[in-house]
Parts: C-alpha cells; sequence; structure tokens
C-alpha cells in the first residue's frame, strides 16, 4: 500500500515505514541501487516510526548521524533540512509503505532465472493466480499490451531484468534470451521518452547495452497500438537472426521463432 503520508498521519503507528524519493547522503544511493521504486518514483530515503515517551515519532538517517523528529517535521525537505529552504524537493511530501498482517500464499510462485526483487508493483488477482514471476508485474498499458503479444508469441522473457554495465544499472522491460545474443526490448511511450533530455538518455543506455552484447529493440506508443503484428514480426525476426530463443528449462537448447505459417519450432542445441 502507497499512500500521500497526509492521508494516513492519523493512522500511522511504531514500525511504519517512511520513504521519499530524495538525494541526501550515500545511504541514499545505496537504498535507491537496491530497491526498485515505486510509480516511477526511487526509494532513496527511509526512516521508521517509533513511539518514544509515548509520543510517535520519526527516527532516520541524515548524513552521519540519527535523529528523533516529531512526525509532523518529518512530511517535508524543508523543516528537515532547514539549511535548504530553496531545494526542489523543499515542499515534497513523504510516502508511508505499511501493510496488514503478512499472509503466506498457498503456494510458490516461482522464477524461471535467479532474480533479486524487493518491490513488485502487482494486483491481489495477479498475485494469487501468477504461475511465474513474471506474471505478478503490473506495468504501464503498453508494456502489457507487449506482454500479452510474448504470451501469444511464445516467447519466453523476463520483466523488468536487472543487468549491470560497467558502473552502471538498468532495469530492462523485457529481457529475451537468445544463442548469440541477448535482445532488449523497450516500449517507449511517448510521454516520458520524447523530450530532448529523455533521447539522449535512451541512446546512451542503447549504446553501453550494445557495447556489452545487447541487442536493443525500442518501439513507439504507434507500434505497440497500430502496427503490432509488424512490430512483433520483426521481435521474431531479431529472434532468428541472433540463433533463437533459449528454453527456459534448458539452457542448452534453442528454437526459432516461426512465422504464422509453419507452426512447426526448429530446435537445436
Amino acid at each position: 500500500m502507497i499512500e500521500s503520508i497526509a492521508s494516513v498521519l492519523p493512522a500511522l503507528k511504531a514500525g511504519d515505514l517512511l520513504v521519499q524519493d530524495l538525494d541526501c547522503a550515500p545511504l541514499c544511493e545505496a537504498i535507491e541501487t537496491l530497491t526498485d521504486g515505486f510509480d516511477r518514483m526511487d526509494f532513496a530515503h527511509v526512516a521508521i516510526v517509533a513511539s518514544v515517551h509515548d509520543q510517535m515519532m520519526v527516527v532516520e538517517a541524515i548524513g552521519q548521524d540519527v535523529h528523533s523528529l516529531r512526525i509532523e517535521a518529518f512530511l517535508q525537505r524543508s523543516e528537515i533540512l532547514p539549511a535548504q529552504p530553496n531545494h526542489p524537493n523543499a515542499d515534497k511530501d513523504y510516502y508511508v509503505v505499511g501493510c496488514k498482517d503478512l499472509q503466506e500464499l498457498p503456494r510458490v510462485v516461482p522464477s524461471r532465472k535467479p532474480r533479486r526483487l524487493l518491490f513488485i508493483p502487482t494486483t491481489l488477482e495477479k498475485l494469487l493466480t501468477a504461475p511465474e514471476i513474471n506474471f505478478l508485474f503490473s506495468e504501464s498499458p503498453l508494456e502489457e499490451l507487449m506482454w500479452a503479444e510474448l504470451l501469444r508469441a511464445s516467447i519466453p522473457a523476463e520483466r523488468q531484468h536487472d543487468i549491470t554495465v560497467g558502473r552502471l544499472r538498468f532495469k530492462l522491460d523485457f529481457a529475451v534470451f537468445c544463442k548469440e545474443r541477448n535482445i532488449d526490448i523497450e516500449c517507449d511511450g511517448d510521454k516520458y521518452h520524447m523530450s530532448p533530455e529523455a533521447v539522449e538518455r535512451d541512446k546512451r543506455r542503447s549504446n553501453a547495452l550494445t557495447s556489452h552484447g545487447w541487442a536493443d529493440l525500442r518501439f513507439t506508443t504507434t507500434q505497440l497500438t497500430t502496427e503490432m503484428p509488424a512490430t512483433m514480426s520483426l521481435v521474431g525476426e531479431t529472434i532468428n537472426r541472433y540463433g533463437g530463443l533459449q528454453d527456459p528449462n534448458d539452457p542448452n537448447e534453442y528454437r526459432y521463432v516461426e512465422p504464422p505459417d509453419d507452426p512447426q519450432p526448429r530446435l537445436f542445441g
């Protein structure tokens, strides 16, 4: 459950965690690196609600010190760091992450590949029905369209796959593993990928991935909403060009993606 802290302030209790997209120290950078964030926000600064002398307080680390603050002072950066009143995040709200009593699922949701996942945006329906971990993700509408098409084409893919390139860390929308070269499939919505800054960032990312042996396919809103047959044809051609799909159950087996008029996949080692 992720909510604005102002809406849940009366219900806060000892043990609740409060997080914000805030760059304040190496510890913040470490938290941001190890967590997935939510709704395009990074989780970079964290504190815990505690009862101190019968008063609800927030305990947090700022720099190299640990502070205990009244909850009201924790709501805005300007109160926490008064020396930076004009910071762009001065009036930014924190967010509270809480949950009810934990319940064990009746079955395990397996992962086809070893992964470290701390947070997955999902729905209750997906949580209760997912046959494996990639079915849990509830991402952008464009990514959901691509995921549905990959399933329809029987193309196994890892969603939100983490990869480290040198000192850089990327999260791939879809990672498709092939014999000769793995493929990164990105769903570039117009809202987030058409600004000059986003175009330059995406080019740098593509160059970094390509230099480390990945193929990079990027699809626009139009390609994913009105040109899906051509989009999936390009995906299939790229998979075949790089030696075919790796079998999720046997990493030494691969198969080509065949055109619709040839339903028999070719297997090879």
